[in-house]
């Protein structure tokens, strides 16, 4: 379909037409969406979000389950003064290191508190993507805020 979509185009062909045409095929993982959040891009993170969600039902608990990874290598990090952890993965800890600086232990809480309800709801509501969304939202704020 989406071929037929750039046959139908006029002019030149070139990769940036494809790219946009494709655009919403692409796979991601929810590292991908971690990668989003840490640095702050809200289009990108919701983006990605949505093109997660749009698979299978057990989603949602993917991504939670990615996110408290994350973050709780984030922490560790912190915690080490930005010394890397013995088991810390060299890409993880050259990807996490810049945003030291601006976190605390408050911070923390509040991201690990956001976690635990976005788990909450996904288990007891009938709309997890809705939790997952919400969970977006107050991430994104944490990091607009330090």
């Amino acid at each position: 379909m989406e071929v037929e979509k750039l046959k139908l185009m006029d002019g030149k062909i070139g990769s940036k037409e494809v790219a946009s045409s494709i655009s919403n095929m692409r796979e991601y993982t929810a590292f991908h969406l971690t990668d989003a959040i840490t640095a702050g891009q809200n289009t990108r993170a919701f983006r990605i979000l949505k093109a997660i969600l749009s698979g299978s039902a057990s989603q949602p608990t993917i991504i939670l389950g990615a996110l408290n990874w994350h973050y709780k290598q984030f922490y560790l990090l912190w915690r080490n003064k930005g010394k890397k952890p013995i088991k810390m993965r060299e890409n993880t800890y050259t990807a996490l290191r810049k945003y030291l600086p601006s976190l605390n232990e408050e911070n923390f809480c509040y991201i690990f508190q956001c976690l635990h309800e976005a788990d909450l709801g996904i288990k007891s509501s009938g709309r997890p993507e809705t939790a997952m969304e919400a969970l977006l939202i107050k991430l994104l704020q944490q990091g607009r805020a330090h």
